[in-house]
């Protein structure tokens, strides 16, 4: 292993709840899990917000149920991560 400087990147997924300018200041990663209302599936923080979730929560009659991100998911993001580096 060389010397020199070692690049790192965190990568969570959006249950941890970080807002866009959160993972912009602190260079943090990340990917969305799935949220399924009815037949509509949505990336969590990139097709819905909190704000259209609460909505949807509210409007709808069944609970919305959730998906954790897919490996080729991470897979992307840590290839876009590397070719950054």
């Amino acid at each position: 292993m060389s010397a020199g400087k070692r690049k790192v990147a965190v990568v969570t997924d959006s249950t941890a709840s970080l807002t866009q300018a959160m993972g912009q200041e602190y260079g943090l990663h990340v990917v969305p899990v799935y949220v399924t209302f009815g037949t509509q599936t949505y990336r969590d923080g990139i097709d819905l917000d909190a704000a259209a979730f609460y909505h949807l929560l509210r409007d709808s009659t069944r609970l919305p149920t959730t998906a954790q991100p897919t490996p080729a998911d991470f897979v992307q993001a840590y290839t876009t991560l590397a070719k950054q580096a």
